[in-house]
């Protein structure tokens, strides 16, 4: 049998395998971290699942039901539907530390397919924050799983993050969600397939935002890659000349852009269409940029005196051109987190200011 073959009977026998089944595999066999430290688990706190229907009795680890109100935030969190005229989504909504209301709007698909919640003090700020376990719903080595945490700043306001990956879930937690270092920092293990690598990077929450690790963290310098062979191999390994295995940057920490948006372009999101933020920059500079909403995972953040309010790609049209409608009509500042790819500026929030 050919390597080429043996490559694609591989990837045929992990694509048979239930979603659960396949990150395990997956991580098992091109992971390039050792028991040892997968095993220095964050501590999540279980809190239930949450679904339209029945709790899956085969589901492990075994599930129970998600009650409305959370322990998030600095006085609780209420998780509900919205049922709106045009769909349902799914509503996160609390109060900071001055009494002001806060919002997350999430799409039909965490709302659709249910989701795991636990809650943890990600980074060591005395507030306890919402991690979602939630599938992607993709297909073929698409990535199987979305986490998305919301976090809390100084004023008791949240900060969502998703990343998607082969992450599930294990007795004691998320087997993605780890301490390397042991500073009492979460981190993400964040598996990609990329130029025949597989390339392994850790992300840390850090005073409620969350960076992508460069260079030397615990025992390990990151990124980390791994050849996608025929069989197991965990040996991290340096490229070959000539390929170029790259991953997103999803950190939240630092802006990328800051400046105004002055329109968008609309696009037909659900079929995986790209809208078009015209952005006038700092330093007076026009510019395109182009969020992926095959991911549903860019999201609008409104700050305000009286509110702060989260909305992503992935609720219904109306909702989301409402708050860019917002964005525009107000003249908010802006700044731009994240970075999908290189072929365009791609970023992952879009966080607005009132004056």
């Amino acid at each position: 049998m050919n390597h080429i073959t043996s490559h694609l009977l591989k990837l045929g026998l992990f694509l048979l395998l239930p979603l659960s089944t396949f990150a395990q595999e997956l991580t098992d066999s091109y992971l390039p971290l050792s028991k040892a430290e997968t095993a220095r688990r964050f501590p999540l706190k279980y809190a239930g699942n949450f679904t339209r229907g029945e709790l899956d009795p085969e589901e492990k680890p075994k599930p129970t039901l998600l009650p409305e109100r959370v322990n998030i935030g600095v006085s609780g969190a209420q998780i509900m539907k919205h049922i709106s005229e045009d769909d349902e989504e799914l509503m996160i909504i609390g109060k900071d530390k001055g009494g002001k209301d806060w919002r997350v709007m999430l799409g039909g698909t965490t709302l659709n397919h249910g989701f795991r919640f636990y809650t943890a003090d990600l980074d060591k700020n005395g507030i306890q924050d919402g991690v979602i376990l939630a599938y992607t719903m993709g297909n073929g080595m698409a990535p199987t799983m979305h986490i998305s945490t919301l976090t809390f700043d100084e004023t008791g306001r949240p900060i969502l993050f998703e990343i998607e990956g082969y992450f599930h879930a294990v007795n004691d937690g998320i087997f993605d969600v780890v301490d390397l270092d042991r500073d009492g920092l979460a981190e993400i293990i964040y598996l990609n397939h990329s130029d025949g690598y597989w390339v392994t990077n850790i992300y840390e929450c850090s005073k409620a935002r969350w960076t992508r690790v460069s260079g030397k963290h615990a025992e390990r310098k990151f990124p980390l890659y791994t050849r996608f062979t025929n069989r197991p191999n965990r040996v991290a390994v340096t490229p070959k000349a000539g390929r170029n295995p790259e991953s997103d940057d999803l950190s939240n920490a630092t802006a990328k852009i800051s400046g105004q948006l002055l329109s968008y372009k609309w696009a037909d999101v659900n079929a995986s269409e790209d809208i078009v933020l015209n952005i006038k920059t700092s330093a007076g500079k026009t510019i395109e940029c182009s969020p992926a909403s095959w991911y549903g995972s860019f999201a609008v953040v409104i700050d305000t005196p009286e509110s702060r309010r989260i909305v992503q790609m992935s609720v219904n049209e109306k909702d989301f051109k409402a708050a860019l409608d917002e964005v525009v009509n107000g003249k908010y500042a802006v700044a731009l987190f994240g970075q999908r790819g290189k072929e365009q500026i791609s970023p992952e929030m879009l966080w607005a200011t009132e004056k």
